[in-house]
């Protein structure tokens, strides 16, 4: 019985300070190999039962190897158990409890069982931060996921916020969306949804405009209308600069022309910058009816001048003004695309300078009669831009570019505007290969005149996809703001 327990516990007496390791792997193969349901021998396959488990025995241990070791080409274990999956863990444990029962004879023996079981023990801690690792590592990756859905429902949350006009539309969203994410908490009494109130809470207080840290208001819309304020008082003033303070010199009608170069820019800067906002927009081409009104004084006086002949001594050239009073005709055009403003509330020298003649508008009677020309050609109930101004724009835009007949437009502008309903026959253009051109009149239309209505895009690009011939809806919304 003695010598049976000593066998069983030779691998323990082989041990020593540079193999323990060795020893150790091999223990633990043997230990898959005695313990698996399965296991194939240079090909053929024994089970852990009956006849097989027998035959295993007998093929893993030899008479003459006191060591126990299976000698063959290959051995492959299957590694379970009665469906248990056999663990490094296991194979310690079970090692563990089967030491107690060895009883070294002399010191060596007793050096050998302690650093054995010290290195089993030492093993065993090892595997088990393993385990915390690949736990933690579970875990870490766990909470990256978490941290990805809690970031997606923030995303998604501020792509609506960001889909509003105006700041209280967006607040009035934010609110109802606290009210809801609030009431879902209570409901599944979680934490889990904190981070969408928390996040809730500071873009309110973000639309609110007061700041997060010093809980002080900011006015930030007020700093952008200052900004369009203070470019057009800009404006006005160099405007006044130019019939004001000066001499009279032939100067002015270059300095006029500069100015005209100048001030397009900054007007095109302003509706640039603030093309998305609606608000901004609207007092913008307000304060260019204002700044129009200015340059007509500017443009009067001038046109009084040389009639006058007070100008007519610093030059003998007459061409100058006349060049200078096309520069401001251009100029007139590019306001009206803006605001609707007609030619006819301005004064512009219609005949060459040698005859002098200048056309002044006496009253406000031939504006006014001219602005109500076209009010009751048709009805808008499409969008919310005056009559009048649809009209002049897409004369101005069509007709006068001879895209069109003005019957046929105004035919058009009852169909689409009016009545909200294509023709049984479309309409056609007159010039059909200036398709980026025509596309470029609505998109003007939609974004400039109509200030980009929220949501209402392809209802522009039907006005020229559902009533003209050669023009479709899908293909125009592919390439309409290009």
């Amino acid at each position: 019985m003695e010598q049976n327990n000593r066998l069983k516990f030779i691998h323990i007496r082989q041990v020593n300070p540079n193999n323990v390791d060795e020893i150790y792997q091999k223990q633990f193969n043997r230990f898959l190999f005695d313990y698996s349901d399965e296991v194939n021998i240079d090909g053929k396959v024994y089970s852990n039962t009956g006849e097989d488990k027998f035959k295993r025995i007998c093929l893993g241990y030899h008479s003459d190897n006191e060591k126990g070791e299976p000698d063959f080409k290959q051995i492959i274990t299957n590694d379970y158990k009665d469906g248990f999956k056999l663990t490094e863990n296991d194979f310690i444990e079970h090692e563990l409890e089967q030491i107690v029962e060895y009883t070294p004879k002399g010191l060596t023996e007793k050096k050998q069982k302690k650093l054995y079981l010290e290195f089993l023990q030492n093993r065993q801690i090892h595997l088990k931060s393993l385990i915390e690792q690949d736990n933690n590592k579970e875990e870490i990756e766990q909470q990256k996921i978490i941290e990805s859905c809690k970031q997606k429902a923030i995303t998604d949350l501020e792509k609506e916020v960001l889909r509003f006009d105006n700041n209280s539309d967006a607040l009035l969203f934010c609110e109802n969306q606290l009210i809801y994410w609030k009431r879902e908490k209570i409901k599944k009494g979680t934490k889990d949804i904190d981070y969408l109130i928390d996040w809730l809470k500071l873009e309110i207080k973000r639309l609110k405009k007061y700041d997060i840290n010093t809980d002080e208001p900011i006015n930030k819309e007020a700093n952008h209308f200052k900004i369009i304020d203070e470019t057009f008082e800009s404006l006005n003033n160099e405007v006044l600069s130019l019939i004001l303070s000066k001499p009279v010199s032939f100067a002015m009608f270059n300095e006029t022309k500069d100015f005209i170069v100048k001030s397009k820019h900054d007007i095109n800067k302003l509706i640039e910058t603030y093309a998305n906002n609606n608000a901004y927009l609207k007092d913008i081409h307000l304060k260019i009816k204002d700044f129009f009104i200015s340059l007509n004084k500017c443009n009067d006086y001038l046109s009084r001048l040389y009639l006058d002949n007070k100008l007519k001594k610093f030059t003998d050239d007459d061409s100058y003004n006349l060049r200078t009073q096309k520069a401001l005709n251009g100029y007139y055009e590019y306001l009206k695309g803006l605001t609707g403003i007609g030619l006819n509330d301005v004064n512009i020298i219609k005949d060459e300078p040698n005859n002098k003649q200048v056309e002044v508008n006496t009253e406000q009677d031939a504006p006014q009669k001219k602005e109500n020309q076209h009010q009751n050609i048709f009805i808008n109930n499409f969008d919310n831009v005056e009559e009048q101004k649809v009209f002049d724009y897409f004369k101005e835009n069509l007709v006068m570019k001879k895209y069109i007949l003005e019957d046929d437009l105004i035919k058009y502008l009852k169909a689409a505007f009016e009545e909200k309903k294509p023709p049984s026959t479309l309409f056609n253009f007159n010039k059909v290969n200036t398709k980026k051109d025509i596309v470029r009149v609505f998109y003007k239309y939609y974004k400039v005149i109509a200030l980009k209505p929220h949501g209402k895009q392809i209802n522009y690009i039907q006005l020229l996809g559902d009533y003209f011939n050669g023009f479709e809806t899908d293909v125009i919304k592919s390439n309409f703001n290009k």
